[in-house]
């Protein structure tokens, strides 16, 4: 009987092995492209470049409202739904906030919205698990970025809504072994900072009562990892659209 059952847990084993090597490859091959998309357009120009060509000033009576950072934004499904408002998704996968600070002009002032939307921030300090000697430089660095993205967009009349970094979810199989605590706690120590962003032209949205339990994204609102689903991103829509309708209320589109 033994005889006949080392066999087959070998097979099984050879099968299992292969199936990761499959998925491991898989994974490397699809960062490896990532990579080299990076290198070939670190600001993601080719994204936006034919939809940025044809818009034009909003339409009388409409307000621009432009939802910014990675792909926390371009994921964003269902987008909230408010009224007299042309809403715009300029979310690259992938970026990080000086990624970010590289298109403001580009992709944003030019557009001359009412009102940015931001999330961005997590793909700067989810490197401190590869990183994890530099998490104070890599935590300051983001940091500096985040203010300087709020800063040189309210420069041009332009309202901010920053929304707080939302935390992880559950860690996947395949972040475990490059994971780090230390990503959590960066996560809140850079809310802790955007919290206090707050002010003329400048409105925080704490996303943390709202998706997490603790320092963790509730596992219902979880597409991944680092990912919500359409229910959390319902959950923050309940959340800014009250903020976008009072601010577009009374918003003068003539300073626009």
């Amino acid at each position: 009987m033994r005889s006949k059952i080392v066999p087959f847990v070998l097979v099984l084993c050879l099968l299992f092995s292969g199936l990761v090597n499959i998925i491991l490859y898989r994974q490397v091959t699809r960062l490896y492209r990532e990579l080299q998309m990076v290198r070939l357009d670190p600001t993601s120009a080719r994204s936006f470049a034919a939809e940025n060509l044809q818009r034009q000033p909003p339409q009388a009576g409409k307000a621009r409202v432009i939802l910014l950072g990675d792909s926390r934004i371009a994921y964003w499904d269902p987008l909230p739904c408010v009224p007299n408002c042309q809403l715009l998704n300029r979310g690259v996968s992938g970026e990080t906030t000086a990624q970010t600070i590289l298109r403001l002009d580009r992709d944003i002032i030019r557009l001359r919205p009412s009102v940015v939307v931001i999330q961005v921030g997590i793909n700067d300090l989810k490197t401190i698990g590869v990183f994890p000697k530099r998490k104070d430089e890599i935590t300051e660095t983001c940091q500096k970025n985040l203010r300087t993205i709020v800063k040189q967009t309210t420069e041009h009349n332009t309202h901010v809504v920053v929304l707080t970094i939302f935390s992880p979810g559950t860690v996947g199989l395949l972040y475990r072994l490059i994971w780090s605590d230390g990503i959590r706690e960066a996560v809140e120590k850079t809310n802790a900072m955007i919290r206090g962003l707050g002010g003329p032209r400048v409105t925080v949205v704490n996303c943390d009562p709202i998706l997490s339990v603790g320092k963790t994204l509730k596992p219902e609102y979880a597409r991944d990892t680092f990912h919500l689903n359409s229910a959390g991103y319902q959950a923050i829509n309940n959340s800014i659209v009250p903020i976008l309708e009072k601010l577009l209320q009374n918003y003068d589109l003539a300073e626009n």
